[in-house]
């Protein structure tokens, strides 16, 4: 299989007429358990249960984790490129010929994952709907590359992955108002290693599924 690197900094770049230089950080590693977190760029992979994302790599082959929102970030020129681009925090790929492509956006709340679904910004969903769009606009932007496109579409299987941690609070004032909410912060089993389907159409339609997972499980990769 060819790189992900140069199909981003030569492919992508030329299809969405970037006239800066960005350099796409990649790593390769055939680990079958670690973490991702949304540390800033070059790429930190953590003790497996200490990020944001915990991942199980059942297949035992190289896989390229590329963080795509680095990348995005510095195509600079024209600054049209970046107004309004949703980018996702990484994208990885399975460097055998029928392995998996993945997107995956971090987010986290406080309390409970009820939390996720507070508005923000331009986002009535909550975070929920601001990974949703973050994660099917970054797949609309890879796709649009005929190289990428090939090269993705051609994995078995595909996934957007939406993973989030909820933090407990911790202040006691808080705790003595909010008494039930510790029965609240258990996520549902169906998460579990495969995280659960979420219907969404701008990600179905493009060919991949939608799935979120909580950080108290290993998404496993196969």
């Amino acid at each position: 299989m060819t790189s992900i690197k140069p199909l981003l900094e030569n492919d992508f770049v030329a299809h969405h007429g970037i006239h800066s230089m960005p350099v796409a950080d990649v790593i390769s590693s055939e680990s079958n358990q670690f973490d991702l977190d949304d540390m800033p760029s070059p790429i930190q992979m953590m003790e497996h249960g200490r990020g944001k994302v915990s991942l199980t790599n059942e297949t035992f082959g190289t896989a390229e984790i590329v963080a795509y929102e680095n990348f995005i970030n510095q195509c600079t020129k024209p600054k049209s490129f970046l107004n309004g681009r949703r980018k996702c925090d990484y994208l990885l790929v399975h460097c055998a010929d029928k392995g998996y492509a993945m997107l995956i956006e971090l987010t986290s709340a406080l309390g409970t994952n009820g939390n996720l679904k507070i508005p923000i910004d331009k986002y009535p969903g909550g975070k929920y709907e601001k990974c949703e769009y973050q994660l099917a606009n970054s797949l609309g932007d890879l796709l649009a590359v005929p190289a990428i496109n090939a090269c993705l579409i051609g994995k078995a299987h595909r996934v957007c992955l939406m993973a989030y941690r909820v933090n407990p609070h911790t202040d006691p004032d808080y705790l003595m108002k909010h008494p039930f909410e510790r029965y609240l912060r258990v996520e549902s089993k169906a998460t579990a290693e495969d995280g659960a389907i979420v219907p969404c159409l701008m990600i179905n339609n493009l060919g991949f599924e939608y799935r979120r997972i909580s950080h108290e499980y290993s998404y496993r990769l196969a």
